[in-house]
């Protein structure tokens, strides 16, 4: 049987204790009644992960502790964030699919002016897809950046990337290296000045298929294809 999940930021050695917020000790001993013997999984969303067994008097001492390798290659979304529901799906999806970072951008055709603080509740989301997901590398939300200053980012970090492209394109060669950005534009789309300045900035035209997709579908498409791309036919 499949152990379940949790979320321990900090996380010691073999014999250490685990101690966790409330909401994660909740779960674990009102929801799912642990008693001594029970073993769950703790992560810290870093690539740590520790399987630990339940003790006397509700003390959980880690058993054995790890730590995994990050994603290769690392995926960085660049979204244009839709409506808050459906900005949430994207986050659990992407989560889920392993992305490591996502930057929400501002474009031309915005349906939704991003927050410049960091969002609590966004990287919650992204932690609770973790844990179900088996995925020990929870992705960093990045503040919001304009498109133009994302691409030159990119450029300046030598990180290559694709872009979702409406027309019936698939580029003979995916970019490849340790890094892989992948930006998908808002609900109506790329304008046609920002596909150009995409690709006078390397990025490459990408299209997913015949079909309208919403923007958390694309986002998810493309981070999938762009992490496996071995796995992919045209």
């Amino acid at each position: 049987m499949t152990m379940r999940w949790f979320f321990c930021g900090n996380i010691g050695g073999t014999g250490s204790g685990i101690e966790l917020d409330a909401g994660e000790r909740k779960h674990i001993f009102k929801v799912l009644r642990a008693v001594p013997g029970d073993r769950f999984v703790f992560t810290d969303g870093h690539g740590t992960v520790a399987e630990a067994e339940v003790a006397a008097d509700r003390e959980i001492t880690v058993a054995s502790v790890e730590t995994r390798p990050a994603p290769n290659p690392r995926l960085h979304l660049l979204v244009a964030p839709p409506k808050r529901p459906h900005m949430d799906q994207l986050l659990r999806q992407c989560a889920e699919a392993g992305v490591w970072s996502i930057i929400p951008v501002i474009t031309d055709r915005r349906v939704v002016e991003p927050k410049e603080k960091s969002n609590s509740r966004q990287e919650a989301i992204l932690l609770e897809a973790c844990k179900q997901a088996h995925n020990p590398w929870s992705p960093k939300m990045e503040p919001p950046m304009k498109l133009a200053e994302a691409l030159k980012m990119l450029n300046e970090k030598g990180i290559p990337g694709c872009f979702g492209a409406v027309e019936n394109t698939a580029p003979e060669n995916l970019p490849s290296g340790d890094d892989i950005a992948w930006l998908v534009g808002p609900e109506g789309g790329f304008t046609g000045q920002e596909e150009d300045l995409m690709r006078g900035h390397g990025m490459v035209p990408l299209n997913l298929g015949d079909t309208v997709m919403r923007v958390e579908t694309a986002a998810v498409a493309g981070v999938v294809i762009l992490r496996f791309p071995r796995k992919r036919m045209f």
